[in-house]
């Protein structure tokens, strides 16, 4: 929704959902016995590119529980891996999260997620305001990954030849908002 202010500032909101889920509610991804729905902006089959400047200036939730991110993901995430396999290629089509705040806490994540002999993270925090606006961004070229908030780089992925295994990272990506 749009919060009504001149900006049209949007707005997800979280939803404590009492009694049974909606049918269209999706499905049940944490261990809290999904008691809470929110929206999300997803650019799945609509828009995605390769490599990049991209930011959003976000303002997190109050309180404990929210889990707001934004991130992508790449778009064969849904292709098979192979003939014998029905299942998503996740983590082979690689993540980014170009702003993840989790559990209320005094920083935020950027990081990234890719297959290289089993599941990996890296990446790296940021402490700050997280009540406040801020600009979140990354630049993604054939080399690097590079994470901002406010302009003010704080980790730095190297890519460059698949460093590591990061093969992912050479694809075409969408984006995702949700909380």
């Amino acid at each position: 929704s749009l919060d009504g202010s001149k900006d049209g500032a949007a707005v997800i909101t979280t939803t404590r959902v009492q009694g049974n889920l909606p049918a269209d509610a999706g499905a049940c991804l944490g261990d809290f016995g999904c008691r809470f729905v929110s929206g999300r902006f997803d650019t799945h089959g609509k828009v995605s590119f390769q490599y990049g400047f991209i930011e959003a200036r976000i303002k997190m939730p109050a309180g404990s529980g929210n889990h707001p991110a934004f991130w992508m993901l790449g778009t064969n995430i849904e292709e098979e891996l192979d003939d014998d396999l029905d299942t998503y290629k996740w983590p082979f089509c690689g993540e980014i999260d170009i702003m993840e705040h989790v559990n209320n806490n005094a920083y935020i994540n950027g990081t990234i997620h890719y297959n290289n002999n089993g599941h990996v993270y890296v990446g790296g925090q940021y402490y700050t305001n997280v009540e406040e606006y801020h600009v979140y961004s990354i630049i993604w070229n054939p080399t690097s990954i590079r994470f901002y908030v406010d302009g003010n780089i704080y980790y730095t992925q190297n890519i460059l030849n698949n460093t590591g295994g990061t093969e992912e990272f050479h694809n075409d990506f969408f984006f995702i908002l949700n909380l």
